[in-house]
């Protein structure tokens, strides 16, 4: 799939600005010992594409930027990935009352007025997700999802035991109930590695052949030659 991006674009720490950077159409991520994700860059790049403006896509306050969120369409919880196409600047209050409902889910339940209703709405809400769930599916449009060889995908491997480790535990909690994992991991359009890292290793530990991945193909990350 295509990542939704700005013309230009520029990211980085003190006077190094090109940790991520646009160039023809491409996001060019620098892969340095820092680097995990792509989460920081894509929340960066979603103000972009708002033009800057701390305006809440949601309730349309426009706030200062100490008061400014970025919020998962599709929530995390089911399938949605940290890309631009999935972000949007809102403010903490929206962001908190919207939880882990989609975007369409949001605006029904803001349209209920009476207190009662609105949690009666919560309540099938929730055993709908579970119902998803057990169906193995996500909350995510159909066409960012691909099915890839873990042999395929391209892994900068840390030298560390991730057993015991907190967001490992929580993929192994998820896929021993589930069955599935919680979120497809996202590559680049060389198939590299930039979010999911503790799927891709449980998933080698388990021996589980295939993978949900949201491959980017404008985006690039390439290792640090300075």
């Amino acid at each position: 799939m295509i990542m939704d991006l700005p013309r230009e674009f520029s990211y980085g720490s003190g006077i190094q600005k090109d940790d991520a950077y646009i160039e023809n159409g491409i996001l060019i991520i620098r892969k340095t010992p820092s680097f995990y994700s792509i989460e920081g860059i894509a929340y960066e790049l979603a103000f972009k594409l708002n033009g800057g403006i701390h305006k809440c896509a949601y309730c349309g306050k426009t706030f200062k930027n100490k008061k400014m969120t970025i919020d998962h369409m599709y929530p995390q919880s089911m399938g949605g990935p940290t890309i631009t196409n999935n972000l949007r600047p809102a403010c903490r209050q929206c962001n908190l009352a919207k939880t882990d409902m989609t975007l369409e889910e949001y605006k029904k339940w803001r349209q209920i007025r009476k207190q009662g209703e609105q949690k009666e709405f919560l309540s099938v809400l929730r055993e709908k997700k579970e119902e998803i769930r057990r169906r193995k599916e996500y909350q995510i449009p159909r066409e960012w999802l691909s099915e890839r060889e873990i042999t395929t995908i391209l892994v900068d491997v840390r030298l560390e035991d991730n057993s015991q480790n907190r967001k490992y535990k929580k993929v192994e909690r998820f896929f021993n109930e589930y069955g599935y994992f919680q979120k497809p991991i996202v590559v680049d359009r060389n198939r590299f590695l930039i979010d999911g890292y503790n799927t891709v290793i449980f998933a080698k530990n388990r021996h589980i052949s295939s993978i949900p991945v949201i491959q980017l193909e404008n985006v690039e990350v390439i290792f640090n030659r300075r």
